[in-house]
């Protein structure tokens, strides 16, 4: 329990992580209308989780910062982190970074995981909701199932 409050309030980088920005590889979703459920996971023995985020617009650019943290055992949270950039003449993010941490406390352990982030679908891009699907490639400890994504209300800091 303890380590999910550290991460609630621990902010994490993304760095180093593989970029898209291929307009083929971040485009548009099409699919049926996703909704705020669509991104909730089950999070036994706690309630569902779903996704939080901050925003930071620069001069220059817009950073938008989504994660979701989930129990992945006794005193194990694995938390999964997006981060999308684009400048103000996008309607769209031009990059996107992932990472996977899962953090446990007994016995003591800390893993940081790269997404190798294959395509991503923009349903909403602020500035009310941030929706869509990332499809990461699949690797070591990271699943190729779709990322499902939505999140609202994000504070945002401004330059």
């Amino acid at each position: 329990m303890r380590s999910l409050f550290r991460l609630g309030v621990l902010t994490v980088a993304l760095a180093g992580c593989d970029s898209v920005g291929d307009d083929d590889l971040i485009t548009r979703y099409s699919g049926p209308e996703l909704t705020e459920a669509d991104a909730t996971v089950p999070n036994p023995p706690f309630g569902p989780a779903g996704w939080q985020g901050r925003g930071f617009l620069g001069y220059h650019e817009r950073l938008v910062t989504l994660s979701r943290t989930t129990s992945c055992g006794d005193e194990c949270a694995r938390t999964v982190e997006l981060q999308f950039r684009n400048g103000h003449d996008t309607d769209l993010p031009e990059t996107a970074r992932g990472r996977v941490t899962v953090e446990q406390v007994n016995p003591d352990g800390y893993n940081e995981i790269d997404l190798s982030i294959r395509r991503v679908e923009i349903q909403d891009w602020g500035p009310e909701v941030f929706s869509g699907v990332v499809y990461p490639e699949p690797a070591d400890g990271v699943s190729a199932d779709p990322i499902v994504f939505w999140a609202d209300d994000l504070p945002t800091a401004v330059e």
